[in-house]
């Protein structure tokens, strides 16, 4: 079991980044409206082309509470090596796996700390994802049923973090060297099931975010079908995930 000491822990946010000026101003400036205090910000800038940096830099300039790291990955673009090269640079004791293109509540990082300090036994959490923008019917079935999916399947036994919304201790991290880079789609996954050799993972309701459904830009049908087979393939029958087309 891999245990949390300290009893204010400090968090590492890592976001990956690959052209995400559109977005990641909104996430930047919802983390740091956070009411916990003690956490670094690191964006792996992921082979951008376009202003992401710049924006970066002027939130660096302007902040005076919390640390913002920015690091380069230039010639290996895909968002598992981003969330890997920022992770293994990452220096807090729990590690938020967030995304760009997400907004996080006031309280999101006080609540991952108060799972944490609640249970040792806990190795990760996680929590449902909401959609702030796209066709009021993908909402509005990511609202009633995501949570819901997330229930059912840790109740067979399958845990489903995403991205965007999923924290876990660095030091397990650090033991089965992070993530698998020859995954395209469901790295998060597939870190989660092999962190759970050293503690349990936890949903929460209280830890939902809000995320752009710009995944479903190239139709809601093949997200669902690409990410339905891929729960077949990898709980069922313990095959890799296929590749998904890489947004990030």
């Amino acid at each position: 079991m891999v245990t949390v000491t300290s009893a204010t822990m400090k968090i590492s946010v890592v976001i990956p980044a690959h052209n995400e000026e559109k977005y990641i101003s909104k996430c930047l400036e919802s983390l740091l409206a956070q009411d916990f205090r003690d956490f670094e910000i690191v964006v792996c800038l992921n082979a951008c082309s376009d202003g992401t940096e710049e924006i970066i830099k002027k939130f660096i300039g302007d902040c005076r509470r919390t640390v913002i790291v920015t690091i380069h990955k230039e010639n290996c673009k895909g968002v598992v090596f981003a969330r890997q090269t920022g992770t293994v640079a990452a220096q807090g004791e729990i590690i938020a796996s967030a995304d760009a293109d997400t907004e996080y509540p006031k309280n999101y990082l006080s609540s991952v700390v108060g799972i944490f300090q609640k249970n040792p036994k806990i190795i990760g959490c996680y929590g449902p994802v909401y959609l702030y923008d796209g066709p009021f019917y993908i909402r509005a079935a990511d609202k009633i049923f995501y949570l819901l999916f997330l229930y059912l399947s840790k109740l067979f036994g399958h845990d489903n973090p995403g991205g965007m919304n999923f924290s876990f201790k660095k030091s397990a991290f650090d033991k089965i060297s992070g993530y698998n880079l020859n995954l395209k789609s469901a790295e998060d996954v597939e870190l989660g099931c092999r962190l759970k050799e050293y503690g349990k993972l936890k949903i929460s309701s209280s830890l939902k975010v809000y995320s752009s459904a710009r995944r479903f830009k190239k139709g809601t049908l093949k997200f669902f079908t690409h990410h339905i087979k891929n729960y077949f393939r990898f709980f069922i029958f313990k095959k890799p995930p296929k590749d998904f087309e890489d947004i990030r």
